[in-house]
């Protein structure tokens, strides 16, 4: 345990290396198809929360088809704002080693004395190797910088408020996902593999909803006599196949006839009998959610 903390001051800097997609972009350079090891996601399961409140972060961490490396996973927790987590202030707790989730209850007295808030960031590693091997290897040859062969990291932020505040940032909940236009009743799906002479795209069109309460509240930035309300981003990445595009989102006031369609081409019949597409959904402010379908080729 000793040796974890010996490394975490390095750890701490790679918040700037945040590899989450970023929301903003459909980028055609196939930034969803999983071809390496990676993070996909962070959720905790109160984004914004109160004192003495138990957080569980979850890490959805994907590869390609048929990935056999070994890989180590560390958890941190750092207290504060994001520039004394840089300088490796903050640290709070022990570190958690190859776990996908983290639990880490917020001390009574978290928030400053004459402050309203305060922030707890969860950050998660993944070292392309063994522990011991990711803590010898940490710094690049040259000492000036991490040794990115071996890390990736990403972190999730839970604002914690004083418990005469009113809770308004929730995680949003995917509520289905169509297959042309029907409603998928479980995650494992079938689909028929794609011949090489034909894109078959056009034949799965994927559609993703949230709950009707998964739209939090928000200020109007014109007006603050008006609310609006979140907007849903889906972000979509598969280990195999190709989907068109890297995002779609959701609006309060969509029907499920005004949902975006996300053409899928699926995987040709040389590549895998099994593959997987993460439909992650994000709603701006740290809320997340996520399913994942783990589909069969039909030869």
């Amino acid at each position: 345990m000793k040796a974890i903390y010996n490394i975490k001051q390095i750890i701490i800097f790679l918040l700037v290396l945040i590899i989450l997609p970023s929301c903003g972009s459909d980028d055609k350079s196939k930034a969803n198809k999983v071809n390496k090891l990676e993070i996909l996601a962070i959720k905790v399961n109160k984004p914004q929360a109160y004192a003495g409140d138990e957080i569980t972060a979850e890490a959805l961490v994907g590869h390609p088809e048929g990935y056999d490396k070994e890989y180590s996973k560390i958890w941190l927790s750092c207290v504060g704002n994001k520039e004394s987590c840089l300088v490796g202030d903050g640290i709070t707790g022990l570190p958690s080693i190859n776990s996908d989730t983290f639990k880490f209850k917020i001390p009574e007295n978290i928030i400053p004395e004459g402050e309203e808030s305060q922030s707890v960031f969860f950050l998660f590693i993944l070292c392309e190797s063994d522990i011991e091997t990711c803590q010898n290897e940490m710094m690049s040859e040259d000492g000036e910088g991490l040794n990115n062969k071996f890390l990736k990291v990403s972190y999730k932020t839970v604002e914690v408020i004083r418990d005469d505040s009113p809770i308004v940032n929730h995680n949003p909940k995917i509520k289905s996902i169509y297959l042309n236009g029907t409603e998928l009743t479980s995650d494992n799906i079938t689909l028929k593999a794609d011949k090489d002479d034909k894109d078959n795209r056009d034949d799965n069109i994927f559609t993703a909803e949230v709950t009707s309460s998964s739209f939090d509240e928000v200020e109007n930035l014109k007006d603050k006599d008006k609310v609006d309300h979140e907007s849903i981003v889906f972000a979509w990445k598969s280990t195999l196949g190709d989907i068109e595009h890297y995002y779609t989102d959701q609006e309060h006031d969509e029907t499920i006839d005004d949902l975006d369609e996300n053409p899928f081409r699926t995987a040709k019949d040389s590549e895998s009998d099994t593959y997987k597409i993460y439909v992650i959904a994000l709603d701006y402010r740290g809320g997340t959610d996520w399913r994942i379908l783990n589909v069969t080729s039909e030869k």
